[in-house]
């Protein structure tokens, strides 16, 4: 089976708000999540075909998110059991806007333990793009794991995609993640990064900027998520800003990965590399992502809340936010 993209990193569980209990208590509703598993999500709902490589815990949620997968038509075949730590937990708040803010719970987790003996060569033979986020390079053996899948990766003529999702709720050491991040984009050719993650990585939040500043270091395409303020992207031909679908948005959990498997999605099958494509056909595969990230963030949950291929063609008929 040749996979459209072949996405490594974290799965885990978000706990997401779910109103008041009788007592006068807030409730959490149990949601998978993790931002390269919501990549991998995204692309089986639109209709790809997509694998995901990463470690969970043997508990319960570990086993929930395995059947979770499965259910969504992932293939499961990267994925690992550890009884070295338990699978990561996050509790989200939501603000006014649906924006949400995270706090993990403290401790080794189980991402961190995929080793570079857990990946098959062939994998990467056998898929378009393979994708990584960046929560599991700052342990080990999950460091070594990933700088080998991206040579296998490399080496098999795969895309390769990189998002650095960089959270200051789970930093240990900036500088040295600083320097993790910066290292892969010489390694990687599409980029989504966030302008919060532009602040973090350049020191300043100007996209035109910090796209050209991160373009001149390997990559071919450099996307930036702006939230309601849609995306801009860069290739070293063109470059593009899409303004976002205006609807109603309850929940952002998950909103970026599922943008950036609509662009992924769309690359897999574009046919030729993301340099090689015009403006044109960069747009509109920026106005599909844009489409993607906007169905995801009009409910809540990061998992749950991401839609098929139907849905996000209809989101594309929706009027752009001014």
């Amino acid at each position: 089976l040749m996979l459209d993209v072949l996405s490594m990193g974290d799965v885990m569980i978000d706990f997401t708000p779910d109103g008041i209990s009788e007592k006068g208590n807030l409730r959490f509703e149990r949601n998978p999540g993790g931002a390269p598993a919501n990549v991998a999500v995204t692309v089986s709902l639109l209709g790809g075909e997509s694998g995901f490589a990463g470690a969970v815990g043997n508990d319960i949620f570990g086993r929930f998110l395995r059947t979770t997968l499965e259910r969504y038509r992932v293939d499961i075949t990267g994925l690992r059991f550890t009884d070295r730590a338990g699978t990561r937990l996050a509790f989200i708040e939501l603000d006014e806007q649906g924006d949400r803010h995270f706090a993990f719970t403290k401790g080794a987790v189980a991402e961190t333990f995929y080793s570079a003996d857990d990946l098959d060569p062939a994998w990467f033979s056998n898929c378009r793009i393979f994708h990584m986020a960046s929560t599991i390079q700052y342990a080990e053996p999950a460091r070594t794991a990933s700088q080998a899948a991206l040579t296998l990766a490399r080496q098999s003529g795969a895309l390769c995609s990189y998002d650095p999702n960089w959270n200051i709720a789970v930093s240990k050491d900036e500088a040295e993640e600083r320097r993790v991040i910066k290292d892969t984009f010489t390694k990687t050719d599409v980029i989504k990064i966030s302008v919060e993650e532009l602040e973090f990585l350049l020191g300043h939040g100007d996209w035109e900027r910090g796209a050209r500043e991160i373009l001149e270091m390997g990559p071919q395409l450099v996307a930036v998520s702006l939230g309601r303020r849609g995306c801009y992207y860069r290739t070293g031909a063109a470059t593009g800003r899409l303004p976002a679908y205006d609807v109603p948005v309850r929940d952002t959990t998950g909103a970026g990965d599922a943008f950036m498997g609509g662009l992924l999605f769309q690359l897999a099958h574009a046919g030729r590399w993301p340099c090689e494509l015009p403006k044109e056909a960069l747009d509109e595969i920026f106005r599909f992502a844009n489409a993607c990230g906007a169905c995801c963030a009009g409910r809540r949950g990061g998992m749950p809340s991401i839609g098929g291929i139907e849905e996000v063609r209809a989101c594309m008929s929706c009027a752009p936010l001014p």
